[in-house]
């Protein structure tokens, strides 16, 4: 049974189907803009101590993949049969996290400086983190970074990021 549709009939099931397209393209646009925002943004840290700048480095945000691949290298299992736990290296966490969440050109030129690690005798990217750091510093930028990622419960007066509330 083929079903005759008047041409206003037509007309308005053609623009239903458009509305629909028009909003699926609209979610499609922001679900791809809070990607690339969730990419772009990034802040920039100074180190600073008694009044010298030494140097720069921006950070972003990390997503959970990232941050649980992080904590699961830095977690061991300690002890044999029922006395078997985790120990968790907080240090090497924050030094990892630190390297994954500076930015691509920053790492390149600070981080994985090959002529610093030789010179202090460094093994990896992350002990440079380390080596140049205070934990203080430290501790700051692994805040800065969980706020740009997201993980900061204060978002009052932050006009980047509006939640949803119960």
């Amino acid at each position: 049974m083929t079903e005759h549709l008047t041409q206003a009939e037509m007309e308005e099931k053609e623009a239903e189907r458009q509305e629909l397209l028009e909003n699926e393209t609209d979610l499609l646009n922001s679900l791809l803009d809070a990607h690339n925002y969730k990419q772009e943004k990034h802040q920039k840290i100074e180190i600073v101590r008694d009044g010298k700048r030494y140097f720069s480095f921006a950070v972003r945000g990390i997503d959970d993949q990232e941050q649980d691949a992080i904590r699961k290298k830095y977690t061991s299992m300690k002890g044999k049969g029922k006395n078997q736990r985790p120990e968790f290296d907080s240090v090497g966490f924050v030094n990892s996290l630190i390297y994954n969440a500076t930015i691509e050109q920053d790492k390149k030129r600070l981080w994985n400086n090959k002529d610093f690690q030789f010179k202090m005798n460094l093994i990896n990217p992350t002990d440079v983190v380390g080596a140049v750091l205070l934990a203080g510093e430290k501790d700051y930028v692994a805040e800065i970074i969980h706020d740009l990622s997201g993980f900061n419960d204060d978002h009052e007066g932050d006009p980047d990021l509006d939640l949803a509330k119960n």
